[in-house]
């Protein structure tokens, strides 16, 4: 027996060296980024005029969201399945006053830290006719918007 409790023998040192296998392929599994977890995409109106005729749509897989209306200030949200965030590009088109408007192909941003509890995808639609995006964590978007 060792100064720490161990006691080694020709059998149990085969574990042992399983175990210096094991461990940095532990380690390294370890320090790999975490997954976040998304439920759900929200648009927010930022302006003081309705928006109309939202689509978003993700460029790999042609999937698309849409919304036909959000009031000034207003925002909408639907929830989907948990799963974890892919980072595909994204592109907005809305109806802004009577213009039709688009974004460019962008990515939402990974927050640092990653968020340990779900988040919902916000785009925000700016007055002067751009759009951003943010991780929201669910618990922080009143009960009342989201829909199911």
């Amino acid at each position: 027996m060792n100064t720490y409790g161990f006691s080694f023998s020709r059998r149990g040192m085969g574990r042992w060296a399983l175990m210096g296998l094991a461990a940095p392929l532990l380690f390294l599994m370890g320090c790999s980024s975490p997954e976040m977890q998304i439920v759900g995409g929200g648009f927010r109106n930022l302006t003081d005029f309705p928006i109309k005729d939202v689509e978003l749509r993700v460029i790999e897989t042609h999937q698309v969201v849409s919304c036909s209306y959000i009031a000034a200030r207003g925002f909408f949200s639907t929830l989907i399945p948990v799963r974890a965030y892919e980072q595909n590009e994204v592109e907005v088109s809305w109806n802004y006053n009577g213009s039709i408007l688009k974004s460019g192909p962008f990515k939402v941003e990974v927050p640092d830290p990653v968020p340990t509890e779900p988040v919902v995808a916000v785009i925000r639609f700016h007055p002067t006719g751009r759009v951003s995006a943010v991780f929201v964590p669910k618990s922080a978007i009143p009960r009342e918007y989201l829909a199911r």
